[in-house]
């Protein structure tokens, strides 16, 4: 495997469909539907990415960011936002928690991929 991934997205569909996509380029990949889950798995396996979407309820992607970043054992783990509502704010947002990429809801899963390789680590 090139790599555990966490991916944090309450809609079922959306999460299936960037599993799909990342398990057929060999990553491994885990999801979970909330932050609480997400944060459960982040301190109990190795994670080497976080895709997080931003509307999320009880606790949004960017909280959850903001979380991550602030723990010791997780603060440079490299973040992608997928969103497909925020705009310039999201961004300026993304930014200021140091995320990686930021993804607006539908993306070219080529390039997606693109970015989760420069992410991991992997040659482009």
């Amino acid at each position: 495997m090139l790599g555990k991934i966490l991916v944090l997205d309450d809609d079922a569909d959306v999460a299936k469909l960037i599993q799909t996509i990342l398990e057929s380029s060999g990553y491994e990949v885990v999801c979970a539907p909330s932050a609480p889950r997400a944060m459960t798995l982040v301190r109990n396996e190795e994670i080497s990415l976080v895709i997080a979407d931003v509307m999320m309820p009880i606790v949004d992607g960017y909280q959850f960011c903001s979380w991550l970043r602030n723990r010791p054992d997780s603060a440079d783990t490299p973040v992608i936002v997928v969103t497909a509502h925020e705009a310039r704010y999201g961004r300026e947002k993304a930014e200021q928690l140091k995320v990686n990429y930021f993804f607006n809801k539908p993306f070219e899963p080529d390039e997606f991929l693109k970015a989760v390789k420069e992410c991991i680590g992997q040659k482009v």
